[in-house]
């Protein structure tokens, strides 16, 4: 999405910056690979955010080391495990 953006970045600012004129490509390139990986991380955080949401008891209540473990060994942003707990009928352990 932000990729096909830099054309026009380049059509308004390229002439204050003419560095972003000459780099246009690998700046595309570089946006292009995170969205990619972002993309990634997204995907293996839903599969184990479903995985951990299954374990759920009858509280109702998702655990706050499991979100903290999606956030910080997947890269899972904990606003969206606590949209997606709520989705889900439940809530996000915070302590």
């Amino acid at each position: 999405f932000f990729a096909k953006l830099v054309p026009a970045f380049v059509d308004v600012m390229g002439s204050a910056f003419p560095e972003v004129v000459e780099k246009q490509e690998y700046v595309t390139g570089i946006i292009q690979e995170e969205e990619e990986s972002f993309s990634r991380t997204l995907d293996k955080g839903l599969q184990k955010f479903n995985e951990l949401a299954e374990k759920v008891g009858a509280d109702q209540i998702f655990s706050g080391a499991d979100a903290h473990f999606l956030y910080t060994s997947m890269g899972f942003p904990v606003d969206l495990t606590e949209l997606m707990a709520e989705e889900k009928g439940m809530t996000l352990n915070k302590e």
